[in-house]
């Protein structure tokens, strides 16, 4: 059995790794020239791929028939499975949860600003009759907006 002391050292030892690979990470991003020349690289092994294709239409195609498995796949888990989980796990009603969050839903599609958190934090309070206090003190703490 592994002593207690043991383990804070290997807590401590863990954490001075992770220190130092986020720092050398950190130095590599803001002071080697290769990372803020990458993103050219990148668009031109892309282009070089889509300039070696033989027919374009069809790799497009290809492309739009996977995004379009995807969405559907996204929409049914957030429209069938995740309501009936919800409806057997909690013993509540589904639409009233996303009518709830109605509103948040909307301005996270419409936006990606932080805005989104205070609409889901009122959201929040309608759906799950939680005190306004204990809302407002997560929106403080967690999501500060200026």
């Amino acid at each position: 059995m592994i002593r207690f002391h043991y383990l804070s050292l290997i807590v401590q030892i863990t954490r001075k790794i992770t220190l130092l690979f986020s720092s050398m990470f950190i130095y590599f991003i803001y002071f080697t020239p290769s990372f803020r020349v990458s993103p050219i690289g990148i668009c031109s092994l892309i282009a070089a791929k889509v300039a070696a294709m033989a027919d374009i239409a069809d790799s497009l195609n290809m492309v739009g028939l996977y995004m379009a498995t995807v969405i559907a796949g996204l929409l049914i888990h957030a429209l069938i499975i995740i309501p009936v989980l919800y409806l057997i796990t909690a013993r509540k009603n589904p639409v009233r949860y996303y009518v709830g969050l109605r509103d948040a839903i909307i301005t996270a599609f419409g936006t990606s600003s932080r805005y989104v958190y205070r609409v889901q934090n009122s959201s929040r309070h309608f759906v799950h009759s939680c005190r306004r206090f204990f809302t407002q003190e997560i929106e403080k703490k967690c999501h500060p907006i200026p």
